[in-house]
């Protein structure tokens, strides 16, 4: 689908069918609505939104690594983490900070696992000193996607994905002009 026929598809169940009155909101919601959407995307879904970061690194004599992407502030979410080819654990900021203090916790040599905390990737290994391949995959922000589309470029999302948001931008859209209860 292109940009006009998403926004259109929106207008036109609010009961502007040209996209003269609401044509600018209508994107603006659509957009909100892939934000709220993000956590229920499926692998499929997932795809258009997807890039790979591969990096070589350091960890220090603790096992652990810290880093900013430099594009960090397009990023959405981190959803996988892969440590010399093997998957890492996501855990929460409190295991993640008990594994880094307390070394009954530390993980074992073939054990990774990754926070991603605002602008930082946290990575927890059993590897001290060593150099690692990782491979972080991560969601791409939606208004870093969106924000150079014009009328007649295809977005490139799943359609289950745009499907899903129009009803969320319209309901939106209802809102602020006063047709919802």
């Amino acid at each position: 689908m292109t940009k006009s026929q998403i926004v259109a598809e929106i207008t036109k169940r609010v009961g502007d069918p040209n996209s003269t009155g609401y044509g600018t909101d209508s994107w603006n919601y659509f957009i909100e609505a892939l934000y709220q959407l993000f956590p229920t995307l499926n692998d499929n879904e997932k795809r258009y939104l997807t890039r790979t970061l591969r990096i070589n690194t350091d960890t220090d004599s603790s096992g652990y690594v810290s880093f900013t992407p430099a594009n960090w502030e397009q990023w959405n979410d981190v959803y996988g983490v892969n440590v010399n080819g093997i998957p890492a654990r996501s855990i929460d900021r409190d295991e993640f900070y008990k594994m880094k203090t307390n070394d009954l916790y530390s993980p074992a040599e073939t054990e990774f696992y990754y926070i991603f905390e605002g602008q930082y990737i946290r990575i927890i290994t059993g590897l001290n000193s060593e150099t690692v391949n990782m491979e972080i995959y991560y969601l791409l922000d939606a208004q870093s996607l969106l924000e150079n589309a014009v009328g007649t470029d295809s977005i490139l999302l799943n359609n289950s994905v745009i499907y899903r948001a129009i009803p969320l931008a319209t309901a939106r859209l209802k809102e602020q002009i006063g047709l919802s209860l």
